[in-house]
Order: C-alpha cells, then sequence, then structure tokens
C-alpha cells in the first residue's frame, strides 16, 4: 500500500504500488475518473476462458467474450463489468 488517507466524509483515497516498479493502481469514486468506454483496469488471467466460465454464472456482464488476442501470439483476452460499471480488459498468454 502506498497511500490511505481520509478524503471527503466518507471516502478514502487508496493507491496501490508493485515494490519497484513507477506503476499504481488508484481506486477513486465512479465519475472522478472517467475514461469513457475504454477499459479503466487491466487483468492478467491464468486461463480466461475459464475464468469467464466461472464469473458469468456469478453475474459477471461478459462484454466481449473470450477470444484470440492478434497482438499477441497464443494470447486471449475478454473484456467484462465490474459491479459499478466499469470496462476491465482480461488477457492470458499461453505461449
Amino acid at each position: 500500500m502506498q497511500t490511505d488517507a481520509p478524503y471527503e466524509e466518507g471516502w478514502r483515497w487508496i493507491f496501490l504500488r508493485i515494490p519497484g516498479s513507477d506503476s499504481r493502481i488508484t481506486f477513486a469514486r465512479r465519475g472522478e475518473i472517467s475514461h469513457g468506454d475504454k477499459p479503466v483496469l487491466a487483468l492478467v488471467s491464468d486461463d480466461v476462458d475459464a475464468d469467464c466460465a466461472a464469473w458469468g454464472p456469478r453475474g459477471v456482464r461478459i462484454v466481449s467474450p473470450p477470444a484470440d488476442a492478434p497482438w499477441m501470439p497464443g494470447g486471449r483476452w475478454a473484456s467484462i463489468r465490474d459491479s459499478e460499471g466499469n470496462l476491465i480488459f482480461v488477457e492470458s498468454w499461453n505461449g
């Protein structure tokens, strides 16, 4: 955890940072960070097909079902929406 601090009444700023990396994840209220219909998060999965098969019955909205990733030989990808409507990109690679 990089930052966990109060922000307005009932809210917090939360930043997660990967040790040794400039990358970080920022959590914010919906609407404060807007990317339109672009993914707000990219996840790497061991098996996108199996994950989507498990997530569907649990109510996860699969926007783009698993498909081959032409930009990554041996890769697969899908996109889902979280409970807040954010678009999330998921990919796996078996190369």
